[in-house]
């Protein structure tokens, strides 16, 4: 048996490569979001509005919250970087 190779177009090219970055797209909001209440409620201004947020087990988890996203934007380039190549690789679809 030969085995036939598919024909791409430049338009299902661009589709795939399209899909590839809707994970780390997808990913970054989440981060940001993360990032933007866990470093809001641990900063010292809210705290004195509001003393209960000043509770170590709460802080700890504002921080928490806050450096998981941080994580994704300092590694963007990474995250695009293995998300681009597992997204443009396809099956083999050749039944054996």
């Amino acid at each position: 048996m030969s085995a036939t190779k598919q024909k791409i177009t430049l338009w299902e090219f661009f589709q795939s490569l399209g899909k590839t970055f809707m994970l780390p797209v997808a990913l970054l909001s989440f981060c940001g979001i993360l990032m933007g209440i866990g470093s809001s409620l641990s900063s010292h201004d809210v705290i004195t509005l509001i003393p209960f947020l000043g509770n170590t087990v709460l802080q700890l988890i504002f921080t928490w919250m806050s450096k998981m996203g941080s994580f994704a934007f300092s590694y963007l380039p990474v995250m695009f970087a293995i998300a681009i190549p597992l997204g443009m690789a396809r099956e083999n679809s050749s039944s054996i």
